[in-house]
């Protein structure tokens, strides 16, 4: 009797053993909440993957002589292109010929300090576009957006145009730099811009002055020459002046101001102003997007000019149905229906 009890009691701890062993072998039970997941990594401890090396890329390279506004509405519409291309878009401000890689498939540079030709020529395979660089000429794997003359006399037309437009009794004109390689045409196509809008232009109420009239400052003058050009201004009854781009300086700007003169800029100014109507720029996204589908079946070679484009109306000084006729004349310059030299 004995011995059987002690059996039964050696059976019972086997018993015990072997279902400790089995709940040991399942599913654990966790409090809702306390879960902790063996491979799951904090967010912040996350690394990005590494891009495809040989992923198809467009290379945009923004020259520090670069026009930041310029830069930013090509980035945007490179940024739209190359997604429509199935293309990555890399953004540097410098490319040497080492970096260019077998993946690149086009290559854009804004502004002087990128040589696009001398790449252009280590890598034959690449299409290059080159804009705001003067000197680039197009070749067989390099496009040229931007055109010195066309631009120049573009722009300075439009900004004698806008000027005419926004007075109110013709009194205007045009600070033109002295010693740019351009500055005959564009005074000349700013003089055709104006009366293309006021004909004689003649002023009914005094001083009764010839206009439009024009003056020519050198670039970097120093404040007593600017003084003297503003006071000029203000003795001819002047209520619009058109400053070429190369002028546009905050020491110019403020005192316009001071004088009450309404700004027409060939460039934006360095802060929002009340008395600034608008700004005249040349824009080279339009043409960028016309010749990208050539660009991509590897038909380089094309030189266009930028597009005139009008910025920095805050101020309220223009008009809707001014801003209507501006875009009209506009087209109708760049269709070569009007002609600024005339």
């Amino acid at each position: 009797m004995h011995t059987q009890l002690r059996k039964f009691q050696f059976l019972i701890i086997l018993l015990i053993v072997f279902a400790s062993l089995l709940s040991a072998c399942g599913p654990k039970t966790t409090v809702p909440g306390t879960e902790i997941s063996e491979t799951s990594v904090p967010l912040e401890t996350q690394t990005p993957s590494t891009p495809t090396l040989d992923a198809p890329a467009v290379i945009l390279v923004i020259s520090p002589d670069a026009n930041p506004t310029t830069a930013a509405q090509l980035q945007a519409t490179l940024e739209t292109l190359a997604a429509e291309s199935s293309l990555s878009l890399t953004v540097v401000n410098g490319l040497t010929p080492d970096q260019l890689t077998e993946n690149i498939k086009v290559v854009v540079g804004l502004g002087a300090g990128t040589d696009l030709a001398a790449l252009a020529l280590a890598a034959p395979a690449v299409q290059f576009i080159a804009i705001d660089q003067p000197s680039a000429a197009p070749g067989a794997n390099l496009s040229v957006i931007g055109d010195p003359l066309v631009e120049e006399e573009r722009q300075s037309f439009m900004g004698g145009y806008l000027a005419a437009l926004v007075t109110s009794d013709y009194k205007v004109a045009g600070l033109i730099p002295a010693d740019i390689p351009l500055t005959a045409e564009a005074q000349n196509a700013f003089m055709t811009g104006a009366r293309f809008y006021c004909g004689l232009c003649k002023s009914l109420y005094p001083p009764y002055n010839a206009y439009p009239q024009v003056l020519t400052l050198p670039v970097g003058s120093d404040a007593a020459a600017i003084q003297n050009a503003v006071g000029t201004l203000d003795e001819l009854g002047i209520e619009v002046v058109y400053v070429h781009a190369a002028l546009v300086t905050p020491e110019l700007l403020n005192l316009l101001a001071d004088y009450g003169i309404e700004v027409v800029g060939g460039a934006s100014p360095d802060m929002a102003r009340n008395n600034w109507v608008g700004t005249v720029a040349v824009d080279p996204t339009p043409a960028l997007a016309s010749i990208w589908g050539d660009v991509m079946a590897g038909n380089g070679g094309r030189q266009m000019p930028g597009s005139i484009v009008l910025l920095d109306l805050e101020s309220g000084l223009l008009s809707e149905g001014r801003m209507i006729l501006f875009e009209e004349i506009k087209l109708d310059l760049e269709n070569d229906l009007v002609l600024p030299e005339t």
